[in-house]
């Protein structure tokens, strides 16, 4: 990792809310370029629907990323005539992720995004989470899969986790179909959250 590097991300990227935001963490090296990365990627997400959706361009400073109290964070746009977005951001072995969407009064459903890292996990960390379906799904996978699809169900329950806003712990999510050779994971919400479409790539 080449430090100069963050440090010129940070003072050109970040407005100086962020900057402010990003001197009182005080946190390690690591964690405060985790932070940087997904700060990027959420202005960049924020910026890339708006110039798809509206055709309008907006710069970094344009945008800015700040949290609930909760810690979920959301955008304010300096151009107020702008529609309202909601974001969803991860960071992971040193990327940062986020995704972006317009806020639409008829539906209440905010985006979730996670990502993990495709490694070893022994059973009792897929029992921890999934449901006797899901735990059912896995025993047919083939063995050179089940690592793949451990994590692609674990990372989809994290996004509805953050859509839903916490509301809902990720194991109380089902899911309704998974097919390893598809990016596609239908989830079942808890207590009412609803039905999702995750995709997994």
């Amino acid at each position: 990792e080449d430090y100069v590097i963050v440090e010129w991300c940070r003072d050109y990227l970040l407005t100086k809310n962020e900057l402010s935001q990003w001197r009182s963490t005080g946190q390690s090296k690591k964690r405060k370029t985790d932070w940087l990365l997904g700060r990027i990627a959420a202005k960049d997400a924020v910026r890339m629907l708006v110039r798809n959706g509206i055709g309008r361009i907006l710069g970094p400073h344009d945008v800015e990323i700040h949290n609930h109290p909760d810690r979920s964070p959301y955008a304010v746009i300096k151009d107020k005539s702008t529609p309202p977005v909601s974001i969803s951001i991860t960071h992971t072995n040193g990327k940062g992720i986020a995704i972006a969407s317009f806020v639409d009064a008829n539906n209440a459903g905010n985006p979730g995004i996670d990502a993990e890292t495709i490694s070893a996990r022994d059973s009792d960390f897929a029992s921890s989470f999934m449901q006797p379906s899901e735990l059912k799904h896995l025993a047919s996978c083939p063995s050179t899969a089940l690592n793949t699809e451990i994590t692609r169900i674990w990372t989809a329950k994290e996004s509805m986790y953050k859509a839903n806003l916490g509301k809902f712990e990720a194991s109380k999510f089902e899911i309704l179909e998974s097919n390893p050779d598809s990016d596609l994971i239908v989830i079942s919400g808890a207590n009412g959250a609803g039905k999702y479409k995750a995709y997994s790539q």
